[in-house]
């Protein structure tokens, strides 16, 4: 599996994550050089709807594409956020 998710946590609950998915999927829309580079795609940007305004849904976003930078990606896109309930 390719799917990967950075989560944050609060007093043992759930509070927020971010997941992406490494793959080639992407590389149709890539130049020639880069078709064959793997890519990073993240999916989803959640933060519990309360606590919105108090950097967490930044601090997932960097913790992620360092995460994916490690991995050898360079190329995260299509960003999709909602909140959580």
């Amino acid at each position: 599996d390719t799917t990967r998710a950075v989560l944050a946590e609060r007093n043992g609950r759930l509070i927020g994550f971010v997941s992406f998915e490494l793959g080639l999927d992407m590389a149709k829309y890539q130049p020639s050089e880069r078709k064959t580079a793997m890519h990073a795609i993240i999916h989803e940007a959640v933060v519990d709807r309360q606590l919105v305004g108090q950097g967490i849904g930044s601090r997932l976003l960097t913790a992620a594409v360092e995460w994916i930078g490690e991995l050898g990606c360079r190329d995260p896109v299509d960003v999709v956020a909602q909140p959580l309930d």
